[in-house]
């Protein structure tokens, strides 16, 4: 525990304060990438979160109608069983949905982006 106060008193007595835990965004590493191969630029391109919500919600959907398919063909015995998979896997499908949704759109950033510009502006006036 000690050592760990006579760190953060290390990083606060710094002169520079640069957050060293956010990841750096810096042109040199544009440089780097733009000099790697295609792969790598596919690489960085799926790290986005976007991309990734994207997937995971197209996942969600192919996977709650295979569940809902399973069911409605009557692969799953007891009745109540697969009624209950049937609706489980229906609103997954939903919730799937909506995430593919608000991930092509960007929708949670570009309204975080206009209040953001709309409180400068108002603040200006």
């Amino acid at each position: 525990m000690v050592h760990r106060k006579k760190m953060v008193f290390i990083m606060a007595d710094k002169k520079d304060h640069t957050n060293k835990f956010a990841a750096s965004h810096a042109p040199e590493n544009t440089k780097k990438m733009s000099n790697d191969g295609k792969l790598s630029v596919l690489i960085a391109y799926l790290h986005s979160a976007n991309v990734l919500q994207f997937l995971l919600g197209a996942s969600q959907v192919i996977l709650g109608i295979a569940v809902v398919i399973i069911s409605v063909l009557g692969l799953i015995r007891p009745l109540w069983l697969s009624t209950l998979f049937s609706i489980g896997a229906s609103i997954t499908t939903m919730i799937g949905a909506y995430v593919c949704y608000t991930a092509w759109t960007g929708w949670g950033q570009k309204a975080l982006l206009r209040d953001a510009m709309r409180r400068i502006v108002e603040a200006q006036n």
